[in-house]
């Protein structure tokens, strides 16, 4: 029976075979941090960095970690975390990631860059924003990183009009 598909019954009695569906692959820090946000728990500084810098670390984008709890509006934050500035679901995370950190650390900077390694090429990443080009917010990436390389990509065919000279400049400075 290895190597086969479980037997669904169908609606009418009969049996058929049918694949189970495949389910998208999550991050588990990105479950769990969801898994805040559906019941509504309050989020601690310290697990919202842990949390939200796993995720990031692991390859998930500010929107789709925003998308996994559920935030697009600064309600969705009710009862989790503080409510932080931000227009997008995204804006609020990064936003509140920055306040935890500020907090937690006892930092200066109102708002601090956020550190993760990379696991496409081992380097410490600084991030400076939740959106945007990858290769403009994230620094710190080897220049062979097959991940900056992915995200760059996908990031080129949400834009309708990609920037293709963005690492280069077009004129010539005055000096």
């Amino acid at each position: 029976m290895a190597g086969q598909q479980p037997e669904v019954p169908s609606t009418d009695g009969c049996r058929l075979r049918r694949p189970r569906p495949k389910l998208p692959a999550v991050d588990e820090s990105l479950a769990e941090m969801a898994a805040y946000f559906r019941a509504r728990t309050r989020l601690p500084d310290g697990e919202l960095a842990r949390l939200t810098l796993a995720a990031r670390a692991s390859g998930s984008r500010w929107d789709a970690i925003a998308a996994a709890c559920g935030v697009t509006t600064h309600q969705d934050l009710t009862g989790v975390i503080c409510w932080i500035t931000g227009d997008t679901g995204a804006e609020l995370l990064f936003s509140a990631t920055q306040q935890a950190i500020r907090k937690l650390t006892g930092g200066e900077r109102h708002y601090p860059p956020l550190t993760w390694t990379c696991t496409g090429c081992g380097q410490q990443v600084t991030e400076r924003a939740p959106a945007g080009r990858p290769v403009h917010v994230e620094h710190g990436h080897a220049p062979d990183c097959t991940r900056l390389a992915r995200d760059q990509a996908a990031e080129d065919q949400r834009c309708s009009r990609p920037l293709r000279m963005s690492m280069t400049a077009t004129f010539a400075v005055a000096r």
